[in-house]
């Protein structure tokens, strides 16, 4: 259950991930003439999101763990793996937002502006190829060796964070 809660956060907050720069409008003009190398900035976009996603997602798995709907380890396994989804979600999003940018409205009630038709099959494409990389690695322990379901998770961002820091960043 905590797996598919982070899942659907990310899906849903996948407009945002994929087009980091939509919200910033005409003020892209102003990242862009910062005294910034573009790894600084998209490591602050990074930080941002993370933090918006570990906003929604923290809180939600508390009252899960208080309400004992989930029990810890499997929540912390969770929690391993949505991070590393995240930053799946992240590393292609910044190849998105620079190739295939789009305003996103400021409000949600008025869709004024259209998503990209291409963005949606990326979107698309990555839920269902994350959802079955990480959905299946995530049932294939819980399954076959619940005890090595959070060592293995927590290795598993371990490699996603080095990957992400070594190769997408730069």
């Amino acid at each position: 259950l905590g797996r598919v809660m982070c899942a659907w956060v990310l899906i849903s907050d996948s407009e945002l991930l994929l087009n980091q720069f939509g919200r910033d409008g005409g003020s892209v003009n102003a990242l862009l003439v910062l005294p910034l190398r573009s790894v600084e900035l998209l490591w602050g976009k990074t930080l941002a999101l993370a933090v918006y996603q570990t906003v929604q997602i923290v809180p939600l798995h508390t009252v899960m763990i208080g309400t004992k709907t989930l029990n810890p380890i499997d929540a912390a396994a969770a929690l391993c793996l949505a991070g590393s989804n995240f930053l799946l979600y992240v590393g292609v999003g910044h190849w998105t937002s620079i190739r295939m940018p789009w305003p996103i409205p400021h409000n949600i009630l008025k869709k004024s502006a259209r998503p990209n038709p291409m963005m949606l099959l990326v979107a698309l494409g990555l839920s269902i190829g994350s959802g079955a990389l990480f959905g299946g690695l995530y049932l294939g322990l819980a399954r076959s060796s619940a005890s090595m379901l959070l060592p293995m998770t927590a290795i598993l961002l371990g490699v996603a964070t080095l990957v992400y820091w070594r190769f997408v960043l730069p």
